[in-house]
């Protein structure tokens, strides 16, 4: 039979200690072929609850999972807002064209290419603050699971 999570909890130290004062010491062969003989069926009576902790498990997983995208969803949607921001502000300290007077013809056109990068970017920052939070969001979905009994362990009295 399962324990609860505190009987667990003290079954494990219970055989951790265990091990470390056995160290190696074999188990009788008629307690293992014993042990061996019905682990099959105790697996299976374990399954059921293991397989209802291992769905409680995934739940509190992907709820935190979903905490920490939009969290940081939220926190990529501000770099890009702020990436916005910064660049309309440079656009607004050139927009007036009078402040190109003087300016030597490479400069011009050094500006033009920025002005036109300022562009690309702007329409591209308005595309990433729609898309880029939810590929955020979606990356820290569950996909796949799997529940593998990987060993069972029987704590047997030395005396008996």
């Amino acid at each position: 039979r399962p324990y609860a999570e505190t009987a667990e909890e003290r079954t494990l130290a219970l055989l951790e200690e265990s091990l470390l004062a056995s160290a190696g010491t074999p188990v009788p062969e008629s307690t293992r072929s014993r042990l061996l003989a019905t682990s099959a069926n105790d697996l299976a009576d374990l399954l059921p609850a293991l397989r209802e902790r291992g769905e409680e498990t995934l739940r509190r997983v992907a709820e935190r999972l979903a905490d920490r995208a939009q969290r940081e969803a939220d926190e990529l949607r501000a770099v890009l807002l702020a990436q916005k921001a910064r660049i309309e502000a440079e656009r607004a300290k050139h927009a007036d064209p009078q402040l190109e007077f003087g300016f030597a013809e490479d400069e011009k056109r050094q500006l033009a290419a920025d002005r036109r990068h300022q562009e690309r970017r702007l329409a591209d920052l308005e595309k990433e603050l729609t898309t880029e939070p939810d590929r955020i969001r979606r990356s820290f979905e569950v996909r796949a699971t799997r529940l593998e009994p990987v060993g069972l362990a029987y704590l047997w009295p030395v005396s008996g």
